[in-house]
């Protein structure tokens, strides 16, 4: 059996952090705030749990991950914002041999006790609106680490089988810290879309 080595802020097997503040030291001044950019993507991947540590079966190797880097340009055209994105190399998934999108959202489906909740044509209601909560004014910290479990399975759903469900993803993991009763019940209801629609939806929905 072999160990899993989870996506590193380096974009290799091995590295952490400190690998970034390294490699810092002999790139230019652009090169080293592309890569200051990674560290908090790095730390928040993390702390959504993302992924798990596990042992991968006999004969299987990981899905490879990678940086992608992007810069954005003031009104001058000089860098003003740097950007990075870690990402999965999902084309080196094989169709019902590395992945089952169906069996991965009945298990999340279970996990999240959301089998027998009635059906939703869309991942977030037409009204929705992400209010950050105030402090103490989010849910219990049990719930904070569910919500957060919630969202880092969703995310990964997002990234390698179903951006149908990227932005409603991206808006939920802007408030992971404190979420509110209602984006707790707005992630669940993004499970309950893809129990609906086990497989990528190609047409707009009619409700």
């Amino acid at each position: 059996m072999h160990e899993v080595t989870v996506p590193t802020a380096s974009g290799t097997d091995e590295g952490s952090n400190e690998d970034i503040a390294a490699d810092a030291e002999v790139k230019d001044p652009e090169q080293q705030q592309q890569e200051a950019s990674k560290k908090p993507k790095y730390n928040s991947q993390l702390e959504n749990h993302t992924w798990d540590l596990v042992y991968l079966p006999n004969g299987k190797k990981a899905i490879q991950c990678k940086w992608l880097a992007k810069i954005k340009t003031d009104e001058k055209g000089e860098p003003s914002v740097y950007k990075s994105k870690l990402v999965a190399k999902g084309f080196q998934q094989k169709e019902k041999e590395d992945y089952k999108e169906e069996q991965y959202i009945n298990t999340l489906a279970e996990k999240y006790s959301l089998q027998e909740e009635r059906e939703v044509a869309t991942p977030l209601p037409s009204e929705f609106k992400l209010i950050k909560a105030a402090e103490g004014e989010g849910v219990e910290s049990e719930d904070q680490r569910q919500f957060q479990s919630m969202v880092g399975s969703l995310l990964y759903a997002a990234v390698h089988t179903r951006p149908d469900i990227s932005f409603a993803v991206g808006q939920l993991a802007r408030v992971v810290q404190n979420p509110t009763e209602e984006q707790y019940g707005a992630a669940e209801r993004v499970v309950r879309y893809l129990k609906s629609y086990p497989t990528r939806r190609r047409n707009k929905p009619t409700v």
